[in-house]
């Protein structure tokens, strides 16, 4: 193989925990589904609007042949707090955004909107039983907020259950036990 010089080689093209300004780019409604009780939400793809990331998600797409950029919003009774807030966020940064609060909307009015996002780091098991890590939507906030930094990462999150190697040796009771084990 010939020479190949990494050492000034980042990987400064992967998509990083932070906040974003969001920019949505396909919507479809999930309604109930009777036979599987899932349902009642918007299904929201988006891609970063603005940045040195600009088009992540689109170049993901084109390269590999997916979207990686998407996040549900509920409208069930219990989650619609949490949708009326993103969508206080969606009439905030989009002056000429309309949504009646009291009527039938079209979600596909939601497409060219920008909002901003926080990315948070979660781990998850990957098909090959590895412990892995994804960005996820952790938080929905004005574009205005992540344009002035104004918001926090959050630490990422732990998967329940998983077993981690930190490398130390539990040797709490083992002094006893192998001095008793010694045959002299």
């Amino acid at each position: 193989m010939k020479n190949v010089n990494l050492s000034s080689v980042t990987d400064s093209n992967r998509l990083q925990p932070g906040g974003y300004v969001m920019v949505i780019t396909g919507v479809e409604d999930r309604p109930m589904n009777e036979n599987t009780g899932k349902g009642d939400y918007l299904q929201i793809e988006y891609d970063i609007a603005e940045g040195p990331y600009k088009n992540y998600y689109e170049s993901m797409y084109n390269s590999l042949g997916f979207w990686g950029g998407h996040f549900i919003r509920s409208y069930k009774p219990k989650a619609l707090g949490m949708f009326k807030a993103f969508i206080k966020e969606l009439k905030r940064d989009n002056p000429d955004f309309k949504w009646d609060d009291d009527a039938e909307n079209d979600e596909k009015t939601m497409i060219g909107c920008k909002f901003g996002a926080v990315l948070g780091a979660e781990e998850y098991r990957g098909n090959d039983g590895s412990l892995k890590t994804r960005l996820n939507v952790s938080k929905i906030v004005s574009a205005t907020d992540i344009r002035n930094s104004n918001y926090t990462v959050p630490e990422t999150k732990p998967l329940a259950g998983a077993v981690r190697s930190t490398g130390v040796v539990d040797t709490t009771d083992s002094m006893e036990q192998i001095n008793a084990d010694i045959p002299f």
